[in-house]
């Protein structure tokens, strides 16, 4: 018989990973599933795992927030979204560091 799991989940704006200069991929909202069940460790060759894989590898992508929130709903998903910290950026000149 399947039981029935409540599922969560995290919606959060897609990152720039350090390796990227432009800000292609930073207007996209990515749905990500939050397991349940706890990790374990495999004794002989000592690696992670867990009992249900599916969840960890699943990655769905929207245009905006709304759109990732309204397919939450549509499913009963519980979901939590993470909002991207803004970055201060302060112009200094280099001619500021001899400054007296």
């Amino acid at each position: 018989m399947f039981r029935k799991v409540k599922m969560t989940v995290k919606i959060y704006e897609n990152y720039k990973l350090p390796t990227q200069s432009a800000n292609i991929c930073s207007n996209i909202w990515v749905i990500e599933f939050i397991p349940q069940e706890v990790r374990f460790q495999e004794q002989v060759m000592g690696w992670t795992g867990a009992t249900d894989m599916s969840t960890t590898q699943v990655k769905l992508r929207f245009q905006s927030k709304e759109a990732a929130i309204k397919f939450a709903c549509d499913r009963k998903l519980e979901y939590r979204v993470q909002e991207k910290k803004k970055k201060e950026c302060v112009v200094q000149s280099y001619t500021d560091n001899y400054k007296t």
